[in-house]
């Protein structure tokens, strides 16, 4: 994906080069900035393998099948996705935070909701030099909803 400027001029005062669209009485003038483009294909890369992550541990809940197992695949999934970084964290939050207000609005238990919010905060603060595994293990056990 492209990172574009646009500049605005008024199209009867100035003469237009380059990738123009047309709007109304004014035109938009595009250039692309290649060091821009270059940093959104890396964010964009990481929000994916963000959002690969949260898909892959929400298979692994849902195949454990385990009691109490709710808030530690919440907080692993957000440890594991915010460890890929900016795009990463954005990925978990945006997932994350969708998924309760999604609860919320299908009335979910608002303590569930509440709980898991911390769970995620856990996993995207936890110990970087720890595995995703340790930092959300005290989270295993803990009563609350077996899945989502």
């Amino acid at each position: 994906m492209d990172s574009k400027k646009c500049y605005w001029k008024n199209v009867k005062n100035e003469k237009f080069k380059g990738n123009e669209k047309r709007f109304a009485k004014k035109k938009i003038i595009i250039k692309s900035n290649e060091a821009n483009t270059e940093k959104n294909n890396i964010f964009f890369e990481q929000f994916t393998a963000g959002i690969k992550d949260m898909i892959r541990n929400y298979q692994e809940m849902k195949d454990a099948n385990m009691i109490g197992s709710d808030r530690y695949f919440h907080c692993k999934a957000n440890c594991e996705a915010s460890r890929h970084k900016k795009g990463g964290k954005v990925a978990s939050y945006v997932i994350s935070t969708g998924r309760e207000v999604y609860g919320y609005f299908t009335l979910d238990p608002t303590t569930d909701i509440f709980k898991d919010l911390v769970a995620n905060e856990i996993g995207r603060r936890g110990d970087a030099n720890k595995d995703c595994k340790e930092v959300c293990s005290p989270l295993l056990g803990q009563k609350g909803s077996t899945s989502k």
